[in-house]
């Protein structure tokens, strides 16, 4: 079968939410990396008692301190500064220390003034866009990748990692120019040298993550998979959720992601991601779903993934009944296992797959009192699953109650679920129709009359929305007339 981009027949991207989802998942990278930023800077605020103020060093003493303890105390003091909750960075920015931090960065022999510059600049960074922007008028970028080539002391290259970090999250101008300046090489050098250093890599990983908010070049592409690669051996699970999401946003393209398959399946990385789809937490579970979402709209990596055992993860997390999960947090992750189930069925064979373990059933169970979101994502994998089925499937899915399950969510009367209940009717009247050789009446419209459907397609074919109320004309033509569907 020839690579061929998902979602099948259009029904997928029609979902009013998709558009919603992608916001969702652009919002949850903002607020990880708020958070990861959040946490350096508490890791790097100073209790002290003693009171520091950014005008306790001038910029014109400063640049004419030839003494280097002088010099280095001074530097301290700014980074004192720096760490208060109370500081104002801009304040810092307008005085021009950035400049001189950075030629300090540029040009300094000694390792621990590096460091407290290192710090300094890494603080001023998590500041708004113009101080951001001073840091990159500066030369800041290649000035913290040569340092990253250059040097070993792992808090000076923890320093520079946040900075690095910070300015590829706030632009993409930014993200581009560490790109080009070799800065993925430069990372996975980071991990090669510092494998033992758990928060350095954290940190690494955090930086790629940022970076591939943006489309990676090719050239690069194998780089990162190989670090993915790496970090998911590593047994840390912030580790592994960095990893999963900079697999997810490496593949912008869908074009790209199909040119990766080879190396992608070969990586082992898959597999990584579906193992721990189930694990206690929170984060990695959401990370590795909306990952599989985006990598199942490639039909040739879905007998990878089901291979590496997807269903039986998603049936897990479904089903999970731990307590650490509040209710909300549960739902939530019942919407994006069935948002990642409705991506599976592509073909009779992965079909199969989900009835042998029967989740058709665990799916009318899990809407019965589910949400509204969970009854849409439910008859969105029942359509998929109806879609793509065989003429035995669907009637092995009619025997499971499927008549029933749609009826129940057509009585809720809410325009999109009436949507998705009608395409499902629609769809098994069509198999129906080729079962019947149009030698009989159809089976399925007799099921539809008995079970009550037939009054709720009646019902919206006074819809005042019109696209409903057209698509139940044309099936209401058919049930009561034996017409073509």
């Amino acid at each position: 079968m020839s690579c061929m981009f998902r979602p099948r027949k259009g029904h997928q991207d029609s979902l009013s939410d998709r558009n919603c989802g992608r916001r969702r998942f652009e919002d949850r990278l903002s607020l990880r990396a708020q958070r990861r930023e959040d946490q350096f800077r508490k890791r790097r605020k100073l209790r002290e008692s003693s009171e520091v103020s950014v005008e306790s060093v001038a910029v014109e003493n400063l640049n004419a301190m030839a003494d280097p303890e002088t010099k280095l105390s001074a530097v301290a003091n700014l980074r004192k500064y720096l760490c208060l909750d109370t500081s104002d960075v801009k304040q810092v920015v307008e005085k021009g220390y950035v400049s001189i931090l950075l030629q300090i960065l540029r040009t300094a022999d000694t390792s621990l003034l590096k460091m407290e510059s290192a710090w300094c600049i890494s603080n001023i960074s998590a500041g708004d866009a113009s101080c951001a922007s001073e840091i990159v008028k500066g030369g800041g970028i290649p000035i913290m990748l040569q340092m990253l080539q250059q040097e070993t002391r792992e808090d000076l290259l923890d320093h520079v990692l946040t900075c690095l970090g910070n300015l590829a999250a706030d632009n993409v101008t930014y993200r581009q120019q560490i790109l080009a300046l070799n800065g993925c090489n430069l990372l996975f050098n980071i991990y090669a040298s510092h494998a033992e250093h758990l928060e350095l890599i954290l940190n690494t990983s955090w930086v790629l993550a940022m970076i591939v908010q943006s489309e990676i070049p090719p050239k690069q592409m194998g780089i990162c998979l190989a670090l993915c690669q790496q970090l998911l051996k590593i047994d840390n699970d912030d580790i592994w959720t960095q990893a999963i999401w900079i697999v997810r946003n490496l593949f912008h393209c869908l074009k790209t992601l199909e040119d990766f398959i080879p190396p992608l399946v070969t990586s082992g990385i898959l597999s990584g991601v579906v193992d721990i789809i189930d694990y206690p937490r929170e984060e990695i579970r959401l990370a590795c779903l909306v990952c599989c979402q985006h990598l199942l709209r490639v039909e040739d990596l879905i007998p990878h993934l089901l291979d590496a055992g997807l269903l039986q993860k998603i049936r897990e997390v479904i089903q999970d009944t731990d307590p650490q999960f509040d209710s909300v947090t549960k739902k939530y992750l019942q919407i994006e296992s069935l948002r990642t189930l409705s991506f599976v069925p592509y073909s009779k064979e992965s079909v199969e797959s989900i009835l042998k373990l029967d989740l058709v059933r665990k799916i009318f169970e899990l809407a019965k009192s589910g949400s509204f979101e969970i009854k849409r994502e439910s008859l969105n994998v029942i359509l998929a699953l109806l879609e793509c089925g065989s003429i035995k499937q669907v009637q092995l899915i009619v025997g499971f109650g499927v008549m029933h399950f749609i009826r129940q969510q057509m009585i809720l009367e809410h325009p999109q679920l009436d949507d998705f209940c009608l395409q499902c009717i629609h769809t098994i009247l069509e198999v129906g129709q080729i079962s019947c050789k149009n030698s009989a009446k159809n089976p399925y419209s007799v099921q539809c009359e008995n079970s009550g459907i037939l009054v709720q397609v009646l019902r919206l074919s006074n819809s005042a929305v019109e696209e409903l109320r057209d698509f139940a004309d044309h099936l209401l033509s058919y049930l009561e007339g034996g017409h073509q569907v």
